[in-house]
């Protein structure tokens, strides 16, 4: 049956295919786990597209456990080297960390997956709202009355505003290339952006002032 392509000469070795619809009715992984466990321990490999999708993912998982609590911690050194406060650790790390947890939420409702290059999302959306918040924690800190926190934070509106929609801008413009996962990485990541400058606002200042 078609030599020396799905079944050698010899007849030792031979080929499957197998062609998955539609991700196997979102099955996909169970499927790729299943044909592992039927090549058991006989020699032989389990390859093709829904495969390295499979891996990928697992990959892609393991490292986003790994980059984003990595990037909170060295955050954390930063600040507190810089703030030696509790205050100044908590309110980037909260800020940011809603806004990123946003856009996660969305991606995962609207059924996006992360990809390879999607990976770098929760940490580059959880670095750039520290950084936006940072203006607000060293105008505001140590303010109660409403009068002088609001003026405070009128003060850093405008420059938070404009790096966040340069930065925003970037990321939009990568949508136009055109390959999927680089054009998602630009869309929800300008969409990112804009929602963690948002509420460094209005958020970052409500937490500086609890704390303050």
């Amino acid at each position: 049956l078609v030599p020396r392509s799905l079944v050698s000469e010899d007849g030792r070795t031979f080929g499957v295919n197998a062609v998955l619809e539609a991700d196997a009715d979102g099955e996909q992984s169970a499927v790729v786990e299943a044909a592992y466990a039927a090549l058991g321990d006989r020699p032989g490999w389990v390859s093709g597209v829904p495969v390295y999708e499979h891996r990928v993912g697992q990959s892609t998982r393991g490292e986003i456990l790994t980059f984003v609590p990595a990037t909170l911690a060295i955050m954390g050194l930063l600040l507190w080297g810089v703030f030696r406060s509790a205050v100044a650790l908590l309110v980037p790390a909260l800020t940011a960390g809603l806004g990123t947890w946003v856009i996660l939420g969305l991606m995962g409702a609207l059924g996006e997956p992360i990809t390879l290059t999607g990976m770098i999302l929760p940490s580059a959306l959880l670095a750039l709202g520290s950084a936006y918040v940072m203006h607000v924690l060293v105008a505001a800190r140590g303010l109660r009355e409403p009068a002088r926190l609001v003026a405070a934070v009128a003060d850093v509106a405008s420059p938070i505003a404009l790096s966040g929609l340069t930065t925003a801008v970037g990321f939009f413009a990568i949508m136009t290339i055109r390959i999927d996962a680089i054009r998602a990485l630009g869309g929800y990541g300008g969409a990112g952006v804009l929602v963690v400058m948002a509420e460094a606002l209005p958020v970052g200042a409500a937490l500086v002032a609890l704390g303050a």
